[in-house]
């Protein structure tokens, strides 16, 4: 009986050996793991504040980008021609080189379209000349109330007198975004209501409106 109990005791330091062996590397593992969940986890709240800040810069930015594309609008639509003068927007175009395309609806079937004279040589630009007058022809012939709603509804809410949209146009080999303004022109009255409007160049746009920014 004593022999025995001796190896008993003789075993239990082997065994405590044996468990440390086990037990110190599964809880260096467990350590790791939990460091390096506390590691991502930081890591995510810092990815998150970034975000936020991210995307705080960004509506800071689109405001300011909102606001200067509203006050050159305005700048251009203070100067547009009134509404019984449609011959004049081959001058207004001539002032405004940045705009590529102007036009003045005073009725069903009767809208004026100029665009800038010295690029209707490019078959592209003549192109996207046409397809601008038929959108537009089609919107205000068809509705023209809704359009002067719109546009008086934004000047009474806002204080702004042009809306502001996009279309799509074909450019080189891809389509293009371009910034369309619409506003109701001077002389335009209940009794004889116009509408009118102007689209940027998508060029001037890439080149010099947004890389000011």
């Amino acid at each position: 009986m004593r022999k025995f109990q001796v190896r008993r005791w003789s075993d239990r330091p082997r065994m405590l050996v044996f468990m440390l062996g086990v037990m110190l590397p599964a809880a260096a593992l467990i350590a790791v793991g939990v460091w390096h969940l506390r590691t991502i986890q930081r890591e995510k709240s810092i990815e998150a504040v970034f975000q936020r800040e991210y995307q705080q810069v960004l509506a800071i930015a689109e405001k300011r980008i909102d606001a200067r594309a509203y006050e050159i609008s305005e700048e251009a639509r203070a100067k547009f021609p009134d509404a019984t003068a449609g011959d004049q927007l081959k001058a207004f175009l001539a002032s405004h080189r940045d705009i590529a395309h102007a036009f003045l609806w005073t009725g069903k079937g009767q809208l004026v379209i100029q665009s800038q004279p010295d690029r209707m040589g490019d078959p592209q630009f003549e192109e996207e000349r046409r397809n601008l007058s038929s959108m537009v022809g089609h919107w205000f012939d068809l509705d023209s109330n809704d359009w002067i709603t719109k546009i008086q509804k934004i000047e009474a809410m806002d204080g702004r007198r042009v809306y502001l949209t996009s279309t799509m146009g074909p450019r080189s080999d891809k389509w293009q975004y371009q910034s369309l303004v619409l506003f109701m022109p001077r002389g335009s009255t209940a009794e004889h209501p116009a509408l009118a409007g102007f689209v940027y160049d998508t060029d001037y746009l890439s080149n010099k409106f947004f890389r000011r920014r």
